[in-house]
């Protein structure tokens, strides 16, 4: 979350990371997950 909301205007970022690695205990929410989530909606 701090991630995204640093970013500045116009800034790019790339983030790397695969979804089959995960292992958080079961009910925990992805930051990887909830981040591609988010930026699904962003136009650009």
């Amino acid at each position: 979350k701090m991630f995204l909301t640093r970013l500045g205007f116009g800034a790019k970022a790339v983030v790397t990371g695969d979804v089959s690695q995960i292992d958080l205990p079961k009910g925990q929410l992805s930051g990887l997950i909830d981040g591609e989530r988010v930026l699904k909606r962003v136009k650009g």
